[in-house]
This record gives C-alpha cells, sequence and structure tokens, in this order.
C-alpha cells in the first residue's frame, strides 16, 4: 500500500491523495494528485526525490505577497510547470480577518471566493481545468501550511469526483499531524520577513506556537455545506463557472480507477 504521508526534509504536510471511494466505486489512483504545504525550503534531496517520483506540474496557490518574501524554491525549474493560482489576492487575508474574523472557520473559506471578480480571476476554475489536462500530471498543489487554500481545492476535487463528506473531512484534518512542522516553518518565514523589513527585529511571529490550533475538521463540513446551499454541489459551482461537461470527464478518467 502507498503511503498517504510523504517524508521530505524542508517540505511539510506533503501527501498522496490516491486511495480515497467514490460513491461510484472507483478509487483515486496513488501517485498522480498531491497536496502539500510550501515547496520553497527544498533542499537538494528534496528536489531529487520530487524528479523521481515524476512531479511535473506546480499549482502554487499562495499569495503573491507571501510568494515574495518565501520565494519559489529550488523545484520550480524546468522541467517544473509552475502556475500561480492565488485564491486570495494580495493582503487579502486582512479583508477576510475584517469580514470573518481570525482563526479558521468555513465561513471565512466560503470567503475566499468572494475575491472572484473583474479585478481577481477565477483560480478554482483554472486549478480545475488544470486538473483535466494529462499534460498536467502528476501534480502537487499547495499554498503555505498545506491546510486551508490547499485543503479547499482538495475539498472541491474530492467532491467533484464523488468521494463523501466523511472521507473529506478526514483528509482535511490529516494536517494535524504536520504541527511541529508548520510552526517551524512559520519561524522561518518570519526570519525572512525580518530580513526584508517587512517586520521589526524581535517582534513575535503573527502566531505564537502555544496559540497555534489544529485544524478543527468541522471547519471543511461548513464551507462545503456552503457550497451545497449556493450551488448544490462543487460540480455545481464549476457548471455555474462555465465548466463543460468534457472537463469532468476528463479529470475523472485522470484520476480515477
Amino acid at each position: 500500500m502507498p503511503e498517504r504521508h510523504i517524508e521530505f526534509e524542508g517540505v511539510i504536510n506533503f501527501r498522496d491523495l490516491g486511495g480515497y471511494r467514490t460513491s461510484q466505486g472507483a478509487t483515486l489512483r496513488w501517485g498522480r494528485l498531491f497536496r502539500s504545504g510550501g515547496l520553497h525550503y527544498m533542499t537538494d534531496a528534496d528536489v531529487a526525490q520530487a524528479r523521481a517520483m515524476g512531479i511535473r506540474s506546480v499549482l502554487d496557490l499562495r499569495r503573491p505577497d507571501e510568494v515574495a518574501y518565501q520565494q519559489l524554491g529550488p523545484f520550480m525549474a524546468p522541467p517544473t510547470v509552475h502556475h500561480a493560482l492565488p485564491l486570495v489576492p494580495e493582503y487579502g487575508s486582512v479583508q477576510l480577518d475584517e469580514r470573518h474574523g481570525k482563526g479558521i472557520s468555513g465561513d471565512r473559506y466560503r470567503g475566499y471566493m468572494d475575491f472572484v471578480g473583474p479585478d481577481h480571476p477565477n483560480y478554482y476554475v483554472r486549478a480545475l481545468e488544470l486538473l483535466a489536462s494529462e499534460e498536467t500530471y502528476p501534480a502537487v498543489f499547495h499554498c503555505t501550511a498545506g491546510k486551508d487554500r490547499t485543503g479547499v481545492i482538495a475539498a472541491l476535487v474530492l467532491d467533484v469526483l464523488g468521494v463523501d463528506a466523511e472521507t473529506i473531512a478526514g483528509d482535511f484534518a490529516l494536517s494535524n499531524r504536520s504541527r511541529e512542522g508548520l510552526i517551524a516553518q512559520q519561524r522561518r518565514d518570519h526570519g525572512r520577513r525580518q530580513d526584508r523589513g517587512e517586520v521589526g527585529e524581535g517582534a513575535p511571529p503573527p502566531q505564537p506556537p502555544a496559540e497555534w490550533q489544529p485544524v478543527p475538521p468541522d471547519a471543511i463540513v461548513v464551507y462545503m455545506e456552503h457550497v451545497r446551499r449556493d450551488f448544490g454541489s462543487a460540480r455545481g459551482y464549476f457548471e455555474a463557472q462555465g465548466v463543460a461537461a468534457e472537463s469532468f470527464d476528463r479529470l475523472a478518467s485522470l484520476l480515477l480507477e
């Protein structure tokens, strides 16, 4: 049996989405689609490992301001194809705090979708269309921690493929196993921001380790309830954005067996 959690030296929360069953009795293929935290601290050994896994495409969900201080990292050199898909615009977290409060919640996740408009393309649709293309695979999608924006995309893709809500919530909760790595990465990122003059010397990290909270499984449940209430399903959301039936068919053929 392939491993769900894949260990790297400088990458946290890297997981294979293979093995999940759908309501139609199909199974997601192993080794095709991965989810992860940031890839910007990859070591040479990590790059070699990812190359050996055949990863061809990276769907990067980070905001532009995150990319500016974290950078892309060594894996983004050819032959890797990097796709910038910032679900939340630059400094959009401030707006989310004002609208939905700080902290993880299904309402906040639903708020990500409200950024889509004339000034911010629909990167949800772009992500789905990329995942419906054979040349994308094997692929990994990630944000910084690999739990929130990454969790939202994972939930939508799994729902489109017919994976049940309990399994989707269980996959979301697996990020809690990466707590120590997430805290360590946050500290490294904070150091980079200090080096760039974005935060003052000696300033505490935005979230002290003692206050780091596990991801609550009900957050993704509430988010998907919003999606079903507003659009009927994840597929309904994408259909409302103009995604054609052929894209869903291709997605299923590429990821299910």
